[in-house]
C-alpha cells in the first residue's frame, strides 16, 4: 500500500476538521456554549490537535474502508461514526461533569454527527 498518497488527504482532513469545528464552537455557537457552561471556551491547543489527529485517523481506519464507493455511504458511515463518538464523549461528560447539560449534549452530538459526515466526505474526495 502506498502510504504517501494518504499524507496530504490526512493533513487536509485534520485542518478541515479544526477549521470547521472552530467556526462552529468559536463563532456560530459561541454564545450557546458560554450560556450552557457558564464560561467561555478556552481551547487547549495541544489537546485539540491530538483530538483532531485522532479523529482523522479513526475516519481513515474505520469509516473510509467500509464507506465507499458512493458518497451516500460515506455520508452515512461518517455520520454514524460522529453520532457514536460524540455520544460516548457527551454521555461521559454528563456522567462526571455537573456543568454538562442534557441540552448541551444533544446539540453537541448532533454537531458531531454533521461534522464527521462532512469531514468524511472531504477525506473521501481527496482519496478518489
Amino acid at each position: 500500500m502506498n502510504m504517501i498518497k494518504y499524507i496530504i488527504p490526512f493533513v487536509v482532513t485534520i485542518v478541515s476538521t479544526a477549521a470547521i469545528d472552530y467556526v462552529w464552537l468559536g463563532v456560530i455557537m459561541k454564545d450557546f456554549y458560554v450560556k450552557e457552561l457558564g464560561k467561555a471556551i478556552v481551547p487547549n491547543i495541544p489537546a485539540a490537535i491530538g483530538a483532531y489527529v485522532a479523529m482523522a485517523l479513526l475516519i481513515f481506519v474505520f469509516v473510509l474502508p467500509v464507506a465507499g464507493p458512493s458518497y451516500l455511504r460515506v455520508i452515512g458511515f461518517g455520520a454514524l461514526f460522529g453520532l457514536l463518538t460524540y455520544a460516548f464523549y457527551d454521555h461521559t461528560n454528563l456522567a462526571i461533569l455537573s456543568t454538562w447539560t442534557t441540552r448541551l449534549a444533544a446539540v453537541d452530538i448532533a454537531w458531531g454527527t454533521i461534522l464527521c459526515a462532512a469531514v468524511s466526505v472531504i477525506a473521501y474526495s481527496l482519496l478518489k
